[in-house]
C-alpha cells in the first residue's frame, strides 16, 4: 500500500490504519498491511490492541527517523506486544527526503533490539541502503533479522550492479529465505514503476553478469515473504 499524501495531512493515525485496514479489505487475496506506530506515543501499544481486534494486520511497521532511535527502551513495550501477537516487526533503515534526518535510522540501533528481544522477527527495511553492509553486520550475527530491498529502484537507474552486488552479498550471508523483495511508497514509481521494478529483478541475467539461480529469485521474490509471514 501506498504512503498517504499530502491530502491526508491532519488525519489521525488510527484513521490512516483504518484507511489501509479497508482497502486491504476490498482486496483480501491480493493485499496485506501492517500496522503503522510511532512507538513513543503512550498510546502506541493500546493502538496496536485495537488494529488487532479490528484489522488484523500482519505486521507492525516503524519509521525511527519520526524522530526516535529504535533502540530507546520507550519502544519496547510495543515490541513485546507485537512478539505477543507473533508479528514481524519492520524498522525503516536508511535514506529518508527532508525534514526526516537519517541519524535515527542507522542499523546498529535495530542490533540492540535484536539482542534485547531474540524472539522477535525483525526486518531491516531498505537492508539499510546506504548503510547496507552494516545491516548485514546486524543481520548475520543476528539470526531472527532479515533484510528487504524495496526502495532500490534509484540505485539500479544509476547502475543496475549498484543493486545486485549488495543483493548477492546478502544471499550469500543470509541464505535467500531472509532476503526479501519491496517496491516501498509511490514516490518511487517516478523512477520505475512497481511492474517493471518486479520484472528487472526476476531476470537478473538481463541487467548483470551476477549470476543468481532460479531458486534463490523465486525465494526472494515472494517465498521468503510468504514464509515470514505465514501467508
Amino acid at each position: 500500500l501506498k504512503f498517504p499524501t499530502s491530502e491526508h495531512k491532519g488525519v489521525s493515525i488510527r484513521d490512516k490504519n483504518e484507511m489501509f485496514a479497508n482497502v486491504v479489505e476490498t482486496y483480501p487475496d491480493k493485499l496485506k498491511t501492517h500496522f503503522g506506530i510511532n512507538p513513543m506515543r503512550k498510546d502506541a501499544v493500546a493502538l496496536l490492541h485495537h488494529a488487532m481486534k479490528e484489522w488484523e494486520p500482519v505486521g507492525l511497521k516503524i519509521h525511527p527517523t519520526a524522530g526516535f532511535y529504535p533502540d530507546d527502551t520507550t519502544c519496547f513495550p510495543l515490541y513485546q506486544a507485537a512478539i505477543d501477537y507473533d508479528l514481524p516487526i519492520l524498522i525503516h533503515s536508511g535514506q529518508e527526503p527532508a525534514p526526516m534526518e537519517i541519524k535515527w535510522s542507522h542499523p546498529m540501533y535495530i542490533d540492540t533490539v535484536a539482542a534485547e528481544f531474540p524472539e522477535a522477527q525483525i526486518i531491516i527495511a531498505h537492508c539499510g541502503h546506504g548503510w547496507w553492509r552494516q545491516a548485514l553486520d546486524v543481520a548475520m550475527m543476528k539470526p531472527n533479522v532479515y533484510v528487504d530491498f524495496s526502495g532500490w529502484q534509484i540505485t539500479f537507474g544509476i547502475n543496475p550492479n549498484y543493486f545486485w552486488e549488495p543483493l548477492r552479498v546478502a544471499i550469500d550471508i543470509l541464505g535467500p529465505w531472509r532476503v526479501l523483495f519491496g517496491t516501498d511508497g509511490s514516490m518511487y514509481d517516478v523512477f520505475m514503476a512497481p511492474k517493471k521494478w518486479a520484472e528487472a529483478l526476476k531476470n537478473p541475467s538481463e541487467t548483470t553478469n551476477i549470476d543468481f539461480t532460479e531458486r534463490e529469485i523465486e525465494i526472494f521474490m515472494g517465498k521468503a515473504a510468504q514464509k515470514l509471514y505465514s501467508l
